[in-house]
């Protein structure tokens, strides 16, 4: 199904570290909210998502450093006049990471297994995980340092789009007194500071996903899969020297969804 529509979300993150950095551990949750929007001749679709992300410190390894972390998510969508149970989703991450390189050049590169699954799947785990519920992601960075900015360049795998896709990255980040940019493909972004503490950002970016979903009865099973635009605005204010709130607000542009309901595929 092909829809546009306007979601207003809200966030709260509690964090030790902005999440956009590996230079220290951090702690976020998450939670948001899309209303109930047009899906369709007399359908709705709604959704809640809560979200836990934490990471470590990084460790020096040689000339290298290295960090792990944990993410979390479980997602709800609810329909109205679709033939088809609300569905509860879950993914849980564990990103790998090891950084780099010089004032001139940095590298990364990231492997992150994990689970995406429904949750009768997340029931009962021992017995009823299996390979199609596994999926793994990853990518390979290069950031080149100019006088007038950077330029970033690599390669990446994962859901963003749909499905398993990989893809290049491509962008040209800039900086300021009170701005930061990035401006490239798939994302781009503006951060404006306009005092210690606070911070407005701007940005857009695919926002997909692909779970592997298991029916009741257990006796079929299939892939469902969102895609959509995102862009959103985010107001970030810091708390105390390692405490920090967000709020968001977006709106997400030809979001797509392919599921099986009782009939067919749609």
């Amino acid at each position: 199904m092909f829809k546009n529509f306007l979601s207003l979300i809200l966030m709260l993150t509690a964090s030790t570290a902005a999440l956009a950095s590996w230079d220290d551990h951090s702690f976020a949750l998450v939670t948001s909210s899309t209303p109930a929007a047009d899906f369709g001749v007399g359908s709705e679709l709604a959704a809640r998502r809560q979200r836990l992300d934490w990471r470590g410190k990084p460790r020096q390894l040689g000339d290298v450093r290295t960090a792990i972390g944990f993410t979390y998510a479980y997602t709800r969508y609810e329909y109205s006049n679709i033939a088809s149970r609300n569905r509860d989703l879950h993914f849980l991450q564990i990103p790998i990471v090891a950084f780099g390189g010089s004032d001139r050049w940095r590298w990364q590169t990231r492997i992150v297994p994990g689970v995406a699954t429904s949750s009768n799947v997340m029931k009962d785990p021992v017995n009823r995980l299996t390979l199609d519920d596994l999926y793994t992601t990853g990518e390979v960075l290069f950031q080149k340092q100019q006088q007038s900015g950077s330029c970033v360049f690599g390669i990446t795998h994962d859901r963003r789009f749909g499905q398993s896709q990989t893809y290049p990255k491509l962008a040209w980040r800039g900086a300021s007194d009170r701005f930061q940019w990035q401006i490239g493909a798939p994302d781009a972004w503006l951060d404006y500071q306009p005092r210690d503490g606070t911070t407005f950002s701007l940005g857009a970016g695919p926002a997909g996903m692909q779970w592997h979903t298991v029916r009741d009865d257990f006796a079929s099973d299939f892939d469902y899969r969102v895609r959509r635009w995102d862009i959103r605005l985010d107001f970030r204010q810091k708390l105390f020297s390692r405490l920090a709130v967000t709020v968001f607000a977006g709106r997400g542009l030809d979001r797509r969804h392919r599921f099986q309901d009782r009939k067919s595929v749609v």
